[in-house]
């Protein structure tokens, strides 16, 4: 049987991404990525596993536009990054949340949409419940700690309802349980829109977890050297996470980065 991604067009294509960047004091030229191919479908989530420093997160900012690679192609929806984000909302949380610091937490997830409009305010609510932050939805930023700016980022990375979800390590400042509980939350949330979906990950259970894909890169300059598909028959819950065919995957990756 084909996957979502052979049947369907993609939503996200990186097509023979390299990108070298150069080292100010030296001069010196640094590989960061070597010929990354990948597509990820429509109501598709892909997690990205690597070394530290192989790349990943390089690779979500050109996805996103905000890098231009030396070599190589990005296209959303069969358009560049920049045409894309005209008409398909891109959602964006990268691993250094930036949050605007004179806004509240309610205004800063408002922010994209344009204004704190009324019709706006029963999803902004939704999404503050969603990263447990009802209680300080009238905060600002320097008011929070960095787990929960992490959460405000991702809740404003769904606000628009995107069809290319791009997070960058977005759990990666909360403790243990509250990452996965948002995973679950996330999942949730995600079925209903189903957005094609790259998320980078240093936890290989929580790619594993949430991915239908888990494509694994080498040491830098990053390539892809091995992908695992997930398509447990069982709900992704806490019960699949010490089920045999989860904790054989999880095996199978970390085998692929030792």
């Amino acid at each position: 049987m084909k996957s979502a991604s052979e049947i369907k067009s993609p939503a996200l294509r990186l097509n023979g991404i390299s990108h070298e960047y150069t080292v100010e004091q030296t001069g010196e030229r640094l590989s960061a990525l070597d010929g990354v191919s990948l597509d990820v479908a429509p109501g598709e989530i892909v997690s990205i596993v690597g070394p530290s420093g192989c790349g990943k997160s390089t690779l979500i900012r050109i996805a996103a536009g905000l890098i231009t690679p030396t070599r190589g192609l990005t296209l959303i929806g069969g358009e560049s990054p920049e045409n894309a984000r005209r008409f398909h909302p891109i959602g964006l949380a990268a691993q250094e949340p930036v949050l605007f610091p004179w806004l509240t937490v309610a205004e800063n997830l408002a922010f994209p949409l344009g204004a704190l409009e009324r019709k706006d305010r029963g999803h902004i609510d939704q999404l503050v419940d969603f990263v447990y932050l009802r209680d300080y939805a009238q905060l600002y930023p320097h008011e929070l700690s960095g787990g929960m700016r992490s959460r405000v980022a991702l809740a404003r990375a769904l606000i628009t309802e995107p069809s290319v979800l791009l997070l960058d390590e977005p759990f990666g400042a909360l403790d243990e349980l509250t990452s996965h509980t948002l995973c679950k939350e996330l999942l949730r949330l995600w079925s209903g829109s189903s957005p094609a979906t790259v998320l980078v990950t240093h936890s290989v259970t929580q790619a594993v977890f949430l991915a239908h894909r888990v494509i694994v890169l080498s040491k830098r300059p990053g390539r892809i050297i091995g992908e695992e598909r997930t398509d447990f028959a069982a709900k992704r819950d806490d019960d699949l996470l010490s089920a045999p065919e989860f904790v054989a995957k999880v095996t199978q990756v970390r085998a692929l980065l030792a």
